[in-house]
């Protein structure tokens, strides 16, 4: 995803099924440092990532954060500040 823009965001229903403490990690790109990506689970911010200048926008990075889950059915929610492109992300 490209072209993201301060305010902008991503929201997934999932399914836990074992809780715990989980890294969320994202494969990130951006010319400019300064722009981040937060988790919110069931709305509520669960971890910040700080996105790096990784030199451009097709040269992509991996930059993690840990949150909390609980069993069952939760929404996340991405939340962009910035302007970085996101190749995908894993909750694991």
């Amino acid at each position: 995803m490209g072209w993201t823009a301060t305010g902008e965001w991503l929201r997934y229903t999932v399914n836990v099924e074992t809780p715990g403490t989980y890294t969320a990690s994202f494969r990130v790109a951006s010319r400019y440092s300064g722009s981040s990506i937060k988790l919110r689970v069931d709305g509520v911010d669960a971890c910040t990532v700080q996105v790096p200048a990784t030199g451009s926008w097709s040269t992509y990075q991996t930059v993690s954060g840990t949150c909390t889950l609980s069993a069952g059915v939760h929404v996340l929610t991405l939340v962009f500040t910035g302007d970085p492109d996101l190749n995908y992300f894993t909750v694991s």
